[in-house]
């Protein structure tokens, strides 16, 4: 059977298994942090000047979700693009591990998604740090394959994205460490454009510089 095929049974069972979980109460799952981000997306659509309250430091990331607030019951607009950010989470690590060409990769892909029960909460929380493992993954991805241009792309939308996003700097230095012990030849202009990457981003930001 192709691997798309595969892929697709993947997705068919993430979104079921988090569409169960998700509609098991008719409630948002967690805190009011939860609640937060759909409303204040909702909000953005509106116009909303969160400089007139407080700093929005994951603005890319309301504004992704600012489609899904046309749903007029934002409970099931949260509960919806929770599932979503999960499914996108298991297309992310499958994506990655049929890259580096290891067999059965959507199995592996629901096995890193579902091995945790404190994982899968994490995931049912509509937060900003779902957008963030689906960069960060990525990111790592292309550095790990020394395409530090696509890296610096991702840095940008990241810096654009969460709070979190210098977190690059940290895989950037782990592979940069790596290189030196292997005694590769480290290319610093590399380096500098995903710093530059990450600092564009985190610019461009409209929260900036309170970002």
């Amino acid at each position: 059977m192709p691997k798309i095929y595969w892929s697709l049974i993947g997705i068919l069972i993430v979104g079921c298994i988090f569409a169960f979980l998700q509609f098991s109460s008719p409630n948002i799952i967690g805190n009011d942090d939860t609640y937060f981000h759909i409303k204040y997306s909702s909000l953005m659509s509106k116009s909303f000047d969160s400089q007139e309250s407080w700093v929005n430091t994951s603005w890319l990331f309301h504004f992704l979700l600012s489609p899904f607030t046309l749903i007029k019951d934002l409970v099931i607009a949260e509960k919806l693009t929770a599932i979503l950010f999960s499914i996108v989470i298991f297309l992310t690590i499958n994506y990655i591990l049929v890259k580096y060409n290891c067999k059965l990769s959507w199995v592996w892909a629901l096995l890193a998604l579902l091995g945790s029960g404190d994982f899968i909460y994490r995931l049912l929380l509509l937060r900003p740090y779902l957008l963030s493992i689906i960069l960060l993954l990525i990111f790592t991805y292309y550095i790990s394959k020394s395409s530090y241009r696509l890296g610096s792309l991702v840095a940008i939308i990241y810096g654009l994205s969460y709070a979190a996003a210098p977190l690059v700097l940290i895989v950037l230095a782990v592979f940069a460490l790596i290189d030196f012990y292997k005694k590769v030849h480290i290319k610093f202009f590399n380096i500098t454009i995903v710093i530059g990457g990450l600092f564009i981003g985190l610019v461009l930001n409209p929260e900036f510089p309170q970002n």
